[in-house]
């Protein structure tokens, strides 16, 4: 989980350069394909894989709405290593 969310962090600071291109279809049915969805609740806040998951989908609700991960996910990613790490 941890591998993940360092690569949508590093996702989001590549998608802050004006002329990176991804296929967001793709990310975004690789997540769906591995039960992560957009706007994902997280349940548990006390289960590294709820939390990892909720963060990813809130990643996807970005890339949905705006085109890449809100920058916040760097703060909520060390947050989460801090919690279960």
């Amino acid at each position: 989980l941890g591998k993940v969310l360092d690569w949508v962090c590093e996702l989001q600071t590549s998608s802050d350069y004006v002329e990176t291109f991804y296929d967001k279809a793709t990310v975004i049915q690789t997540f769906k394909d591995h039960g992560i969805v957009p706007n994902m609740n997280r349940f548990n806040t006390e289960s590294a894989e709820n939390v990892a998951y909720w963060l990813c989908g809130q990643a996807l609700t970005s890339i949905i709405s705006v085109g890449s991960p809100h920058q916040v996910v760097h703060r909520f990613v060390s947050d989460w290593k801090s919690k279960f790490n």
